[in-house]
Protein backbone atom coordinates (compact mmCIF):
# COMPACT_ATOMS: atom_id res chain seq x y z
CA UNK A 1 0.00 0.00 0.00
CA UNK A 2 1.19 3.39 -1.00
CA UNK A 3 0.33 6.02 2.14
CA UNK A 4 0.32 9.91 1.77
CA UNK A 5 2.78 11.16 4.17
CA UNK A 6 1.28 14.70 4.00
CA UNK A 7 -1.93 13.34 5.95
CA UNK A 8 -2.67 12.88 9.60
CA UNK A 9 -4.14 10.20 9.42
CA UNK A 10 -2.30 7.23 6.45
CA UNK A 11 -4.74 7.02 3.34
CA UNK A 12 -3.94 4.51 0.89
CA UNK A 13 -3.24 6.30 -2.76
CA UNK A 14 -6.24 4.52 -4.93
CA UNK A 15 -4.96 6.84 -8.44
CA UNK A 16 -1.75 4.10 -8.80
CA UNK A 17 -2.77 0.43 -9.48
CA UNK A 18 0.03 -2.39 -8.42
CA UNK A 19 2.21 -2.14 -11.42
CA UNK A 20 2.50 1.38 -11.48
CA UNK A 21 2.99 1.17 -7.35
CA UNK A 22 6.42 -0.91 -8.22
CA UNK A 23 7.45 0.73 -11.08
CA UNK A 24 7.82 4.11 -9.00
CA UNK A 25 9.28 2.19 -6.10
CA UNK A 26 12.06 0.38 -8.10
CA UNK A 27 12.45 4.34 -9.72
CA UNK A 28 13.04 5.52 -6.55
CA UNK A 29 15.23 2.24 -4.48
CA UNK A 30 17.58 2.69 -7.77
CA UNK A 31 18.85 5.89 -6.10
CA UNK A 32 19.03 5.25 -3.01
CA UNK A 33 22.53 4.95 -1.04
CA UNK A 34 21.62 5.30 2.72
CA UNK A 35 22.73 1.52 3.47
CA UNK A 36 20.15 1.61 7.07
CA UNK A 37 17.26 2.44 4.70
CA UNK A 38 17.86 -0.64 2.35
CA UNK A 39 18.54 -2.69 5.03
CA UNK A 40 15.21 -1.83 6.77
CA UNK A 41 13.42 -2.04 3.28
CA UNK A 42 15.06 -5.49 2.57
CA UNK A 43 13.68 -6.59 6.24
CA UNK A 44 10.33 -5.27 5.52
CA UNK A 45 10.14 -7.04 2.23
CA UNK A 46 11.31 -10.28 3.61
CA UNK A 47 9.05 -9.66 6.56
CA UNK A 48 6.12 -10.01 3.91
CA UNK A 49 7.55 -12.74 2.15
CA UNK A 50 7.73 -15.23 4.87
CA UNK A 51 4.88 -17.68 4.46
CA UNK A 52 4.88 -19.42 7.33
CA UNK A 53 7.68 -21.29 6.39
CA UNK A 54 10.54 -21.64 8.33
CA UNK A 55 14.25 -21.55 6.37
CA UNK A 56 16.65 -23.45 8.82
CA UNK A 57 20.55 -23.79 8.69
CA UNK A 58 22.98 -26.52 8.22
CA UNK A 59 23.60 -26.05 12.55
CA UNK A 60 19.37 -25.95 13.40
CA UNK A 61 18.78 -28.86 10.97
CA UNK A 62 21.52 -31.30 12.57
CA UNK A 63 20.12 -30.20 15.93
CA UNK A 64 16.72 -31.17 15.06
CA UNK A 65 17.71 -34.56 14.15
CA UNK A 66 19.54 -35.32 16.69
CA UNK A 67 16.61 -33.85 19.32
CA UNK A 68 13.96 -36.55 17.03
CA UNK A 69 16.83 -39.42 17.47
CA UNK A 70 16.85 -38.46 21.25
CA UNK A 71 13.19 -38.31 21.26
CA UNK A 72 12.73 -41.62 19.00
CA UNK A 73 15.00 -43.36 21.33
CA UNK A 74 13.38 -42.09 24.80
CA UNK A 75 16.59 -40.23 25.68
CA UNK A 76 14.43 -37.20 26.47
CA UNK A 77 12.24 -36.00 29.85
CA UNK A 78 8.95 -34.21 29.89
CA UNK A 79 8.75 -30.47 31.52
CA UNK A 80 6.55 -31.79 33.92
CA UNK A 81 8.66 -34.82 34.88
CA UNK A 82 12.21 -32.23 34.34
CA UNK A 83 10.63 -29.87 37.29
CA UNK A 84 9.48 -32.52 39.47
CA UNK A 85 13.33 -33.77 39.49
CA UNK A 86 14.56 -29.98 39.94
CA UNK A 87 12.26 -29.55 42.93
CA UNK A 88 13.13 -32.93 44.42
CA UNK A 89 17.34 -32.02 44.09
CA UNK A 90 16.50 -28.64 45.46
CA UNK A 91 14.42 -30.14 48.84
CA UNK A 92 17.09 -32.45 49.01
CA UNK A 93 19.80 -29.67 49.51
Amino acid sequence: MLFHKKSLFLQKDTTMNTKEIKYKILNQLAHVEDESVLYEIMLILEKKGQSGIYHLSDLQKERLAKAKEQWQNKLSISDENLQSEIEQWLNSK
